[in-house]
């Protein structure tokens, strides 16, 4: 009912007060955080309501309280993606508030190696996001969630970024651009090795 075009602004409204009280106050699981942080990013994207925006703020922050698995913290991350400010506020809000994100993930029967390292690159590239309030809430979430991109050690080639450059957020664009050049800093082996794999 958020995203239906023939509802009301008023039963909006009031859907999203149910599932903002749902999930502060139920003691039972929520069916799919995933499907709703998904759903509530879109809601504050095309939003047109200051009014409406900041409830559906609010009830995404509630709603991301309650995850329990990779899905929906790899969810909050897509949602550091949105082109709306606000959405990206939110989401990454919201994650940098969840301390328990390695437990949620990791514990997660369900959870694969590519998830994991989807989460890592994603966080990474939003660390360095131009705005500096968003970039610090993405690296408390990246130091929350346990995941290591580009760290001494790590074998993962910087290349793995470079599909972001032509990401239909101009946020995401520019934080890619500097998330890559530190990547490559990061390496032992310095850009050498890029632009073998670049060129390979």
């Amino acid at each position: 009912a958020i995203e239906r075009i023939d509802c009301s602004s008023q039963h909006k409204m009031l859907c999203l007060e149910l599932l903002g009280d749902y999930a502060r106050k139920s003691c039972k699981p929520m069916r799919s955080v995933a499907a709703a942080v998904r759903c509530l990013t879109r809601a504050i994207n095309y939003s047109v309501s200051p009014k409406f925006t900041l409830l559906a703020q609010d009830t995404l922050l509630s709603v991301a309280k309650t995850s329990t698995n990779a899905n929906d913290v790899q969810a909050l991350v897509y949602g550091c993606e949105n082109e709306s400010s606000e959405a990206r506020k939110t989401c990454l809000e919201a994650l940098s508030s969840l301390s328990n994100i390695h437990a949620i993930t990791v514990e997660d029967i369900e959870t694969t190696d590519e998830i994991l390292r989807d989460i890592a690159v994603r966080l990474f590239i939003a660390k360095h996001d131009s705005n500096e309030a968003f970039a610090e809430m993405a690296s408390t979430a990246y130091a929350n969630a346990g995941v290591s991109f580009a760290d001494e050690g790590d074998t993962q080639s910087p290349t793995v970024l470079l599909p972001f450059l032509s990401h239909e957020c101009f946020a995401v664009r520019e934080a890619t651009v500097k998330a890559f050049a530190t990547a490559v800093e990061q390496l032992p082996t310095g850009v050498a090795s890029v632009l073998a794999k670049l060129f390979a």
